[in-house]
């Protein structure tokens, strides 16, 4: 499993923190990669591996 991420800004201008935010979660990189690179700034976004057990399970109601 792979996770396309963008460093995001969260803070102010006296204390700039930033942190990568997750957009996508799928199996194919290489459609990751197509995707990042049509991205406006694509050195923001980064692709990185997940062991498919590592990933948390959302609760069904």
């Amino acid at each position: 499993m792979f996770i396309l991420e963008r460093m995001v800004f969260q803070g102010t201008e006296k204390c700039p923190q930033y942190q990568w935010k997750q957009y996508i979660i799928g199996g194919d990189k290489a459609l990751l990669e197509k995707i990042r690179s049509t991205q406006r700034r694509p050195k923001e976004w980064r692709i990185v591996e997940q062991p498919y057990g590592a990933l948390p399970l959302k609760k069904s109601a």
